[in-house]
């Protein structure tokens, strides 16, 4: 309750957007700088960065690289169009992120509840948790693996007999096979 009540005082003061939606922009504004964009046609643009070119479309809201389709929020690559064409970075931005639908999600209100003291009387019988037994014995100090999880072994490397050569078994229980000598 108390929490719902200090964002309804704190939304009061704000405006279009949320506030870190509106430094997200403005950091995307700043790190546009290295973009350089070209109009191809009124709202579709190409915009070059380094080595990489991407087009942008102001129209439908869409850029190569998918991050505002994805987010709502334009791209570097978008902001550079956009401030190429002289527009407002935050008319842009999804409806998703506006103190509107900030305040639609925090409209309800929660109603008090009173101590438990007060609470009505049920028939109901009350529900313990249950009790909790420790096993007999020391407890395991390596957790229990699934039957699909690959067993940890001491050893890293196949075994290999001292007196045949041979891999897979050892010197104490080799069977004869080819000898070294």
């Amino acid at each position: 309750m108390v929490k719902l009540a200090t964002r309804r005082q704190k939304y009061e003061e704000w405006e279009r957007l949320c506030p870190k939606i509106t430094k997200r922009v403005q950091v995307l504004c700043n790190e546009s700088r290295s973009c350089r964009a070209f109009m191809s046609s009124p709202g579709e643009y190409e915009v070059v960065e380094g080595k990489s070119t991407l087009a942008v479309s102001l129209n439908q809201r869409t850029c190569l690289c998918n991050v505002w389709q994805l987010t709502g929020i334009p791209c570097r690559h978008a902001m550079r169009a956009i401030l190429h064409e002289g527009l407002d970075p935050q008319s842009l931005v999804d409806d998703w992120y506006s103190v509107e639908k900030y305040k639609l999600a925090y409209h309800h209100n929660i109603k008090p509840i009173p101590d438990q003291d007060k609470w009505p009387a049920t028939e109901h019988p009350t529900i313990l948790p249950p009790v909790l037994k420790r096993g007999v014995g020391r407890p395991c100090r390596n957790r229990k693996r699934g039957d699909d999880e690959e067993r940890k072994t001491k050893r890293s490397k196949t075994i290999k007999c001292g007196k045949c050569g041979d891999f897979g078994h050892n010197k104490a229980s080799c069977k004869g096979g080819a000898t070294k000598k």
